[in-house]
């Protein structure tokens, strides 16, 4: 088909605000009655010009027509196509479709909400108490929720994005509405700490790996780089830490993590959400055989107290696993149009608030944890829990863990890539590849394990 472009004089690249967006520059491809329609539209954001480009399909035109927006709305809305999707043709080159069904959504915020943190609750009832610990998961439920949504209303106030039509990013709301220098610093926090966060899921999923491998077949096995170079056999494990100590080793169980992790890094969001379906599954299974395992023992309510002075944990083990905001523009950008954000941002919060509060309430109540021990090594010490239980301790970490970071690492590239920081393939050296060398190098500078993370 041969390519045909509009004869409408150019309006020009000047946007008189954000609220009054233009179109600089339209065209159409024909093909058989699809035609892909070409959109840049430019606004206004720290005093300079800022341009996003999307494509959307438009339907029912007959071949050789074009097909434009028929306008645009006071309120900086999209045209009066009822749906609008973005093209294969660019979008999913770099970016996903909008293929992200009600409950793949679900599955992503739930396993966003909770992860590691969630073996130190039953530790935290007992520490700070029953009403401090449940006012503080009320409170980030709301809080994550509203921030949530908040957001969302953020992403919608640019100019043609008020359906959620166009690509947008944490790091371009913060562009859009913020100063030069905000926008810069938003986007070395955000990827710098994504990459922190994977660098301590790696190592401990990589040792959780090794530890079920020797609980499965006696071994693992590694390369030891050093203190002394060679291969090492162990046949210990060790929840929760390393089974090779401080050495610096490539174990069996790294390479096991890395061939599950890195090619789900290089697809889009939405090619990932049928593992966080199974990641939800195993957390949902994990949880019904823990809380069924300690139901089965005597509770004892006295294990935790109404209210204590010991509420500084409260912060840094509650509030912290509700930091999932930063990862909903990217669900947003791949929902399908369909997909209510308040249904399922508020269904998701309550879901995993009740996961933290079953499981804290009834764990506490019903074992003696010691000193700083969260749940896996509650588990690992009691021999007299069933067999399943203890398989569950062992599935846990890698569902909570391995399938968390390929999301932290598309978003990291997304957002590099929307603002046009470096090319592709730089994109995913620096958010795929480069936490697995730190995870390396820092192997013995990192120390993470359930019962704390802590960048030292």
């Amino acid at each position: 088909m041969a390519d045909e472009r509009s004869s409408l004089p150019d309006t020009g690249n000047v946007a008189s605000g954000p609220e009054d967006a233009a179109l600089a520059h339209r065209s159409t491809v024909a093909g058989g009655g699809l035609k892909l329609v070409k959109r840049r539209r430019s606004f206004l954001g720290w005093g300079a010009l800022h341009k996003v480009r999307s494509f959307t399909v438009a339907g029912n035109e007959a071949p050789g027509t074009l097909a434009f927006p028929s306008r645009i709305s006071e309120e900086g809305g999209e045209s009066s196509q009822e749906e609008v999707e973005h093209s294969t043709a660019l979008g999913e080159a770099e970016f996903g479709g909008k293929t992200i069904g009600f409950w793949g959504g679900f599955s992503l915020l739930v396993n966003n909400a909770t992860g590691p943190g969630l073996v130190a609750i039953p530790l935290v009832f007992q520490q700070s108490g029953m009403w401090p610990t449940l006012i503080m998961f009320i409170l980030g439920l709301a809080l994550a929720a509203i921030c949530s949504q908040m957001l969302c209303e953020a992403m919608a106030r640019l100019p043609g994005n008020a359906k959620f039509n166009e690509r947008v990013e944490f790091t371009l709301v913060i562009k859009h509405f913020f100063p030069k220098w905000a926008f810069y610093l938003s986007l070395i926090v955000l990827c710098f700490s994504f990459t922190v966060i994977n660098v301590a899921s790696i190592i401990e999923s990589a040792q959780t790996m090794d530890n079920t491998l020797i609980a499965a077949t006696k071994h693992t096995y590694a390369l030891e780089i050093y203190p002394s170079f060679g291969f090492r056999d162990v046949t210990h494990p060790s929840l929760g830490d390393s089974p090779f100590g401080n050495a610096y080793v490539i174990s069996l169980g790294f390479l096991v993590v890395l061939a599950m992790s890195i090619p789900m890094g290089y697809f889009n969001l939405d090619d990932n959400i049928w593992v966080q379906k199974v990641a939800m599954a195993a957390l949902t299974m994990c949880l019904a055989v823990w809380v069924a395992q300690f139901g089965s023992l005597p509770l004892d309510a006295n294990n935790i107290p109404a209210a204590t002075n010991a509420i500084g944990s409260l912060f840094s083990n509650v509030l912290i696993n509700y930091a999932f905001v930063t990862t909903i523009p990217s669900w947003v950008n791949e929902k399908m149009t369909d997909v209510s954000i308040g249904r399922s941002v508020w269904g998701s919060s309550f879901a995993a608030t009740l996961c933290y509060v079953v499981l804290g309430v009834v764990g506490g109540y019903a074992l003696h944890i010691s000193g700083n021990d969260d749940l896996l090594a509650t588990i690992e010490d009691t021999k007299s829990f069933w067999e399943l239980t203890r398989v569950m301790a062992y599935i846990f970490p890698l569902a909570a863990l391995v399938t968390s970071i390929p999301i932290y690492s598309i978003i990291i590239r997304y957002n590099l890539l929307e603002n046009k920081v470096c090319s592709k393939p730089v994109s995913n050296i620096l958010a795929v590849l480069l936490p697995w060398v730190m995870a390396l190098v820092g192997h013995r500078k990192i120390c993470t394990s359930f019962r704390r993370i802590d960048c030292c």
